[in-house]
C-alpha cells in the first residue's frame, strides 16, 4: 500500500510511473521484460526485513539491466541498516522513514540539481564519493487527508483475494519493545478524518466489488471519537460491507465494540502478546490481561469473531511463562473462539529489543535476514531456549488445527 500511495503522489504531480508488484510473484524474464519496456530514470525498491535479501538481488539486476537508472530503496528495513544497505545493495539512495515528500524531492533534485542540492533533500541518505552522507530529519507529514488515494489501477486487484485494505493512519502511541512503529512512524497518532476514510471504503468497493475490507492500521482505535464518527457514516450508509481492523486492549471499551459491531465490524484483533503479567511489563505493552479477557469474550458474545496475537520468546520468558501464554492461547480459542495468531519473537531493526539485545540478554541465532519470520524461531534468552519456543510453537499450531471452538466438547 505505501509503494501505491508513493505512486500516487508521484503521478499527481505528472510523473510516469509503473509498479512491479512482486507480491504476486513475477518471473524472471517477464521481470526483465517490464523493466527494458519502461526504460526507467529510476527504479524505487521497497522491502522489509524479511525481504531485504532478495531486494538485494533486485537492485543488482536492475544496475545491470539499466546501468544509467537512479536506484533508491525504501522501507522499515533499509531506514534503520542504512550503512549495511549501501555496502551490500546496487542502491544510490535511501529514503527514510515516510517517503512521499522525500522522494517527490529527490526527483526535483535529479531533474534540476542546481535549484535543488542534494545536501537539502531532508530525510535522504545517499552516496557521497567514497562516504555515505545521512542528511536531517523530515518532518512527517502533518495531514494524512492531503495526500491523494494510493494508486490501484497500477496493480492486479485480482490477483489478490483478501478483502481490499484501508490505511487510515500513521505512528502508534504505544511503546512496545518489540515493534518499530513508532521509530517508523513517529509516536504522535496522525490519522486521517472519519469521513475522508468512509469515502474511500465507498471508492474501494466500486472498484473492486468487494464485500469485505480490512483496516490496516497498528491501531485503528486511539482516536475514539474518530472511531464513532466513522461508525455513523457506515450505519447511515449501510452498505452491505463487513470489516476487520487492530486494536489495543487498553483502548477499547464494551459500548466502542458495540457500536463497530452495528456498522458491520466481524472482527477485531488484540494484541495479547503474552499470559504473564510480568512479561508484558517487561515489553511495556501497557495492557491488563483481565481487561483484555473481558473485551474479547464481549465480543464473542455480540457476534464478532476475535482474533489475539501471541508470542513466544520474550526476553523475560521462560518455560513457565511460555506455558501460561500456550494455555491462554488454548482457553481463548475453546472458550471465545478466538482466532489465534501465534508467533516467535522476532527483533527487527528499529526496535528497542533488536537495537539493546545484548542488554536484555537475547541472542539471535539467525543468519541471513530472510530467515527473520515470525513462523521460526531465531532467539534464545537467559530463561530459555530456541527449542522451547518451537516446541511451543508447534503445540498451539497443533491444537488450533484440531480444535473446534466454543462447543465442541459439549457435541462431541
Amino acid at each position: 500500500m505505501n509503494v501505491l500511495n508513493l505512486a500516487a503522489v508521484l503521478r499527481m504531480h505528472g510523473y510516469q510511473v509503473k509498479v512491479l508488484d512482486m507480491f504476486v510473484g513475477l518471473p524472471l524474464a517477464e521481470f526483465q521484460r517490464r523493466l527494458r519496456e519502461f526504460d526507467p530514470q529510476v527504479v524505487g525498491v521497497s522491502c522489509y526485513t524479511e525481504s531485504y535479501d532478495s531486494a538485494a538481488v533486485v537492485t543488482r539486476m536492475v544496475r545491470e539491466l539499466s546501468p544509467l537508472a537512479r536506484i533508491v530503496m525504501g522501507g522499515p528495513h533499509v531506514t534503520f541498516t542504512v550503512d549495511q544497505t549501501f555496502a551490500e545493495c546496487a542502491v544510490d539512495y535511501v529514503v527514510l522513514r515516510e517517503g512521499e515528500n522525500t522522494l517527490l524531492e529527490l526527483l526535483l533534485h535529479l531533474e534540476v540539481p542546481e535549484a535543488i542540492p542534494i545536501g537539502r533533500v531532508r530525510g535522504l541518505a545517499y552516496r557521497d564519493g567514497d562516504r555515505i552522507t545521512v542528511n536531517e530529519p523530515r518532518p512527517f507529514m502533518a495531514s494524512l487527508s492531503a495526500a491523494p488515494l494510493a494508486d490501484m489501477s497500477l496493480i492486479d486487484i485480482g490477483a489478490y483475494k483478501a478483502p481490499f485494505i484501508i490505511v487510515s493512519s500513521r505512528g502508534c502511541p504505544g511503546n512496545c519493545i518489540y515493534c518499530s512503529a513508532g521509530a517508523m512512524w513517529g509516536h504522535h497518532y496522525r490519522a486521517r478524518s472519519a469521513e475522508d476514510v468512509f469515502s474511500e471504503v465507498v471508492i474501494r468497493a466500486r472498484q473492486t466489488s468487494r464485500k469485505v475490507f480490512s483496516i490496516g492500521d497498528d491501531t485503528f482505535t486511539a482516536d475514539v471519537s474518530r472511531v464513532r464518527e466513522f461508525c455513523r457514516c457506515m450505519i447511515h450508509a449501510d452498505l452491505g460491507l463487513e470489516w476487520h481492523c487492530e486494536s489495543r486492549a487498553d483502548v477499547m471499551t464494551k459500548e466502542l465494540l458495540d457500536l463497530m459491531r452495528q456498522a458491520g465490524c466481524k472482527g477485531v484483533q488484540f494484541g495479547i502478546e503474552s499470559g504473564d503479567p510480568d512479561v508484558l511489563r517487561s515489553l511495556k505493552k501497557g495492557i491488563l490481561l483481565t481487561r483484555a479477557e473481558n473485551l474479547v469474550a464481549h465480543a464473542f458474545s455480540i457476534g464478532m469473531t476475535p482474533r489475539c496475537s501471541f508470542m513466544l520468546g520474550h526476553h523475560t520468558d521462560t518455560p513457565a511463562t511460555i506455558r501460561k501464554t500456550v494455555d491462554m492461547a488454548r482457553r481463548f480459542h475453546e472458550q471465545y473462539g478466538v482466532s489465534c495468531a501465534v508467533s516467535s519473537s522476532t527483533p527487527y531493526p528499529g526496535t528497542y529489543l533488536y537495537e539493546h539485545r545484548d542488554k536484555l540478554g537475547i541472542t539471535i541465532h539467525a543468519r541471513r535476514w530472510e530467515e527473520h519470520l515470525f513462523s521460526e524461531p531465531i532467539v534464545s534468552g537467559r530463561g530459555f531456549t530456541v527449542d522451547d519456543v518451537r516446541e511451543a510453537l508447534f503445540e498451539i499450531i497443533g491444537f488450533l488445527s484440531t480444535s473446534k471452538g466454543p462447543g465442541a466438547a459439549k457435541s462431541s
